[in-house]
Order: structure tokens, then sequence, then C-alpha cells
């Protein structure tokens, strides 16, 4: 559990370095629109060479060439049709947005039930 921790913590310190470089490099770029031609080809220039990289990359995890012809990494390639839950139930996951709107709705139920005992202690006093 902590070595997960620790790989969160450093994605974390890798991407707010990314963002504020980006940020930076836009500030400086929007000026003119030569300077924002150049940023451009030097984002397009750098995501090729990231998309190549991460290419390379995966070729070396799954350790199979197309000369080779070995069927190794084949469950990289091809994910099941289906999952199975094993026998635990198949509860859906909500979005963010259902969360949300079930969460208020919650809210002003206890709103009006809060309001509704508030005027039965009224009619009892």
């Amino acid at each position: 559990m902590d070595l997960s921790r620790e790989v969160l913590d450093e994605r974390g310190v890798i991407y707010k370095g990314l963002l504020s470089r980006s940020i930076e490099m836009c500030e400086f770029g929007f000026e003119s629109k030569g300077l924002a031609a150049i940023l451009h080809r030097a984002y397009d220039k750098a995501y090729d060479e990231m998309v190549d990289f991460k290419a390379k990359e995966k070729e070396v995890k799954m350790g199979v060439t197309h000369q080779e012809g070995s069927l190794d990494g084949m469950n990289d390639l091809h994910s099941p049709t289906r999952v199975r839950s094993r026998g635990r139930s198949r509860k859906r996951l909500s979005s963010t947005l259902e969360k949300q709107i079930a969460s208020s709705s919650n809210k002003m139920k206890r709103k009006v039930l809060s309001e509704v005992n508030v005027e039965n202690s009224r009619l009892f006093d």
C-alpha cells in the first residue's frame, strides 16, 4: 500500500511539473501568431516522439516481435468479451452526475422532512 502511494505521489510531482511548464510556455506563446505557431510545431513534434516511445515501450513489455510469431502476451492484445462477476452482485457503477443528483435529492427530502417536523411540533405546543 505504501508503494502505490509513493507511485501516485511521484506521478503527481511529474504532472505538476509538466503543467507549470506548459502554462509558462503558453503564456509566452500567445503574445503573437508566430510564437503560437512555433509552440504548436513543438507540441506536435513532442507528441509524435512520445507516441513512438510508448509504442517501443509496449513492444519491449510484450516481448514479441513479428518475426518470432510467438503468442506470448496475446492477452495484452485482446480484452475478454465479458467480465465475469464470480458470484458477486452486479452493482452498476453510477456516474458522478448521478451521485450528485441523488445526493441533492436526499438533501431536499431531509429539508422537507425537517420542515414538516417543525410544523408538527408547533401544532402540539
